[in-house]
């Protein structure tokens, strides 16, 4: 089979301004969905579900991936302890000049300060089994800055992710989804 769905989240708690809202899931929301997928679903890693589609393994029928863009705290607070009991694998993508910063990308466009995970938070997600991604350095717009910022973004990125984890990094989103 090589069909599978992946979920995308982004915060996990309420909408502090109505333009983030599209962002948010509320904590309960979440935990509702996981037992859903714990039951109805086959829960699989990225990395699981690339090499179902690559054809090295067979993907199990309504297998769906759960993946966290940005790193926010609220990921590490309400995610960590719901993933853990319906044993659900997961992905964090990490904007790696932004660890125990804040969101400054977000707050630019009118949405509220939110705290992103510091290397310590990074490092027990991915000992408790999180696979954890690069979303580059700086969370880009990648179609929109020259070749050799892109490499930088995308290279680099990975390069402070390994060093921190101390174990490669082999998955990448893309910012805003956009790519050229």
């Amino acid at each position: 089979m090589y069909r599978a769905s992946i979920l995308m989240y982004h915060i996990l708690d309420e909408p502090r301004a109505k333009n983030e809202a599209k962002y948010c899931c509320l904590p309960e929301r979440f935990a509702e969905q996981m037992a859903w997928l714990g039951e109805c679903c086959r829960p699989v890693g990225l990395s699981e579900l690339l090499a179902g589609m690559e054809g090295t393994t067979q993907l199990p029928e309504n297998s769906v991936a759960v993946t966290f863009d940005d790193g926010f705290v609220s990921t590490f607070e309400q995610a960590m302890p719901v993933l853990a009991k319906y044993r659900i694998p997961a992905t964090m993508f990490i904007v790696a000049n932004r660890i125990d910063g804040d969101n400054d990308w977000m707050h630019a466009r009118g949405m509220p300060r939110r705290s992103l995970m510091d290397a310590d938070q990074i490092r027990e997600m991915h000992a408790a089994g999180i696979e954890i991604g690069s979303h580059t350095l700086n969370h880009a717009r990648l179609p929109e800055i020259s070749q050799e910022q892109k490499v930088r973004e995308i290279t680099e990125s990975k390069t402070v992710l390994e060093d921190l984890l101390s174990a490669p990094v082999n998955h990448f989103a893309y910012p805003y989804g956009l790519y050229d």
